[in-house]
């Protein structure tokens, strides 16, 4: 039921884009500006393996270059943050964890809701279900109240945390913001399906457990 935060890219989009940047790198192969972007676009293809060997080229030649001016602000946040998602999809937990943690050293994500809240989902696929990974996502729902899926990794959080009691509480909360959400005329049918799929297994697990209210800090 964990639920990472990513933007999404449609297929036509995707490929048209992809095949401009190629001719960009055709011109340019040592732009790694422009690696990082084909990275970013392979990775909302989900081409996870492929996306992460791009962006780490990017990654080894910002790190091994004197020269930023044709560099957006931030890059090198951008990039660690990118692979750190394509390290999650591949399941090399650490390296994810790792990427994300350098990303946060820069201002532009240091209080990213995003990645405070993918942090913390790495941390529970980790089984830390602990003070610290509560504490990030409190920060990521701090920012954005009613996003779906802050609220459902809290209550799985909580759920696993020793304070069980709190759980119901947080699954109904979830399941309001799911439900906002769904109202959404701009929603996408990937986005529903995947919301429908988590309500689902919200109804499930609260058949399981007492009723509470949820209890923020």
């Amino acid at each position: 039921m964990l639920a990472l935060t990513q933007y999404q890219v449609d297929s036509t989009t995707l490929a048209s884009s992809l095949e401009l940047m190629e001719k960009a790198l055709a011109l340019t192969p040592e732009r790694y500006d422009l690696l990082y972007m084909k990275g970013w676009l392979l990775m909302h293809g989900a081409r996870y393996k492929d996306a992460l060997a791009v962006l780490q080229q990017a990654y080894d030649l910002h790190m091994n270059s004197d020269n930023n001016s044709h560099v957006p602000e931030n890059v090198e946040g951008a990039i660690q943050y990118c692979i750190a998602v394509c390290n999650f999809h591949l399941h090399k937990n650490d390296d994810a964890i790792s990427y994300m943690e350098k990303a946060m050293r820069h201002s532009n994500y240091s209080q990213s809701p995003e990645l405070l809240n993918n942090l913390a989902v790495l941390r529970m696929r980790k089984k830390q279900y602990d003070k610290a990974t509560l504490d990030l996502l409190n920060k990521a729902r701090t920012a954005k109240p009613n996003f779906p899926e802050y609220n459902i990794n809290m209550a799985v959080c909580v759920d696993l945390y020793p304070d069980k009691a709190r759980a119901p509480g947080w699954y109904s909360l979830a399941q309001k913001c799911i439900n906002i959400a769904l109202n959404d005329k701009n929603i996408t049918a990937s986005r529903k399906q995947d919301l429908l799929v988590a309500k689902q297994q919200i109804d499930a697990r609260l058949r399981k457990l007492p009723k509470s209210a949820p209890k923020s800090k």
